[in-house]
């Protein structure tokens, strides 16, 4: 996978939300300081207009982003994917759309 320059990233922030499920609740460790943090960038990315991305993990199996979340995600503007996925990996071929085009000389992300 290639990977954007600093200056790229800089220039073009994104907030990434992976697999934030009900299922992965007990998972994850410290689930509800994960969520806590999450809110806050959320809120963040309002004011500063930084895109939102989210991915969920066999939705249809582990069911969708927690509903903590839910209420700042529906109907925000600066959501530009929601994609659920069986692969492990966030980067998935259903993120090619969604992703920056590759630099002249450089690979794509997939």
């Amino acid at each position: 996978m290639a990977s954007l320059s600093r200056v790229t990233r800089i220039n073009n922030p994104a907030l990434f939300i992976c697999d934030l499920q009900e299922k992965f609740r007990h998972a994850i460790y410290e689930f509800p300081k994960v969520i806590s943090t999450t809110t806050k960038l959320l809120r963040a990315s309002t004011p500063l207009n930084i895109p939102i991305y989210i991915t969920t993990q066999s939705r249809s199996k582990l069911g969708p982003t927690v509903p903590e979340l839910t209420t700042h995600l529906t109907s925000n503007p600066l959501v530009r994917a929601d994609l659920d996925k069986t692969l492990f990996s966030m980067i998935t071929p259903r993120w090619n759309p969604f992703s920056p085009p590759p630099r002249k000389g450089k690979r794509a992300w997939m």
